[in-house]
This record gives C-alpha cells, structure tokens and sequence, in this order.
C-alpha cells in the first residue's frame, strides 16, 4: 500500500494447461505421485517452465515447496491484491502513508500489543442477556482476565474479537463495543440462572465482538473454563 516492492523468488514462464503427472506444477487430475493443490482438479499451472514434466523428489522438494508458496501467495493473488491496492488508493493517498514506517502504520491498524488494560475493558464493555456490571460472573471474569498471563490475555481477546491487540485509541473505540452475553440458559435469556447448564464452555461471536459465558459461580471455573476455550483452537463449533 506504500508502493514498496516485497521481497519474493521469481517465477519465469509460469504457463497453464492440463495436469500432466503432478511434478513442479500446481494442481492438475493427473496421477504422476508428485504434488500438488488446486481448487479447479481440470487445471493446473506451471511453476516452472515444463514443470509438469519434472518430478517432485527428495532432492529438489525445497525448491518446490518455495515455488508453491510463492504461487500461493503472490502470483494467485497477484490481480486480486492489484484491485485491492487501486481500490484502498482511491481513498488514502499514498504519500499520506509514506509518514509512517512499516511498525507506526502496523500499529495505526492492528493497535497494540502487551497486556491488556483490563480495566478500560471492563469499563468500555457492553452486556446483554441478563449480565450487567455488576453482576458476581461478569466481575470475576474480569477479576480472572486480570490474572491471566499477557499470552492468556491476548488469546483471550483474539478469541472474542479475532485480534489480539489493544485498539490503538483504547477499548472505547473498540467497533462494535466488546460484549459479554449470558449463555447456557435452559430456555432464553429469561429464564432463572438456576437452569444454567454451566458444563457449556464459553463460545464467541467474533464478527459482533460477543463473548457468550455462562453464570459459572466462581472465578476459578470462570478460568478452567474460558483457558480450554480459548486454547482449544476453536470457534463457533464449540460448546
């Protein structure tokens, strides 16, 4: 987006037609026992001149798995990032990004790292489904995000919000606002906490910022429950 070029292996040549044996090529229907990866199984690409032809060996799988990431990442999207670039161009002048560094203009967009200010958070947070401040979960939640080591901290606001850093301007620009939601009812948000069903684990919403926890009744389960979750590797499919 600054117009500066990245670092990247040249690929000469790169030419499509028919899989013809799976050598340094990437997809293709043929069955030669080299690799490859495609999202169209009639098609396949060159990643080098005659690269259909050149099995994929002990000796030279470096090389391939080089030619692949490059592909991937830069000659498939090459037209896809061009429109994007053009598009972002459009409405940010470029020299008005060439007054930051790469790490100031990373920071103006993805915010800061280290700790969280648990307590702007706290502060800025929404609630919903019966959860207010005040309420004994919502307090040792933020007591047991406090104690967390910075790794659980960042992890645990990745989980929520698909990003691990700190807003740039603080957590009250956070948009949409982070949100705790009461979950696990037995039968909607009404119903008494008593037909809570507390072994769920704690899910999250990331495109709304929602953190959805059940009333669990102590800080200690508050911790054991949320740390499986949020180190599990899942997402919306956990429960």
């Amino acid at each position: 987006m600054q117009g500066e070029v990245c670092d990247a292996p040249a690929v000469v040549g790169t030419t499509s037609g028919r899989g013809r044996g799976g050598g340094l090529c990437c997809g293709g229907d043929g069955g030669g026992g080299g690799a490859g990866v495609s999202l169209d199984p009639t098609a396949s690409v060159d990643l080098v001149p005659g690269g259909g032809d050149i099995p994929v060996t002990a000796e030279n799988r470096g090389r391939y798995v080089h030619l692949m990431a490059h592909h991937l990442l830069h000659a498939q999207v090459r037209r896809q990032s061009a429109a994007f670039v053009a598009g972002f161009r459009s409405m940010v002048a470029p020299e008005w990004l060439r007054v930051f560094a790469p790490a100031e203009l990373r920071l103006l967009i993805s915010g800061a790292g280290g700790r969280l200010d648990v307590h702007d958070l706290a502060r800025s947070a929404a609630y919903s489904g019966g959860y207010t401040a005040d309420h004994p979960t919502v307090r040792a939640l933020w007591e047991a995000v406090a104690e967390f080591s910075e790794e659980h901290q960042r992890m645990f606001l990745r989980f929520v919000t698909a990003c691990p850093n700190t807003p740039l301007l603080g957590f009250s620009h956070l948009t949409p606002a982070f949100c705790v939601h009461r979950s696990g009812m037995g039968s909607g948000s009404a119903a008494p906490e008593d037909t809570a069903d507390l072994t769920r684990l704690p899910t999250a919403a990331t495109c709304m910022n929602l953190l959805k926890l059940p009333p669990y009744k102590t800080k200690e389960a508050i911790r054991e429950k949320l740390l499986y979750a949020i180190t599990s590797g899942s997402g919306f499919d956990l429960s």
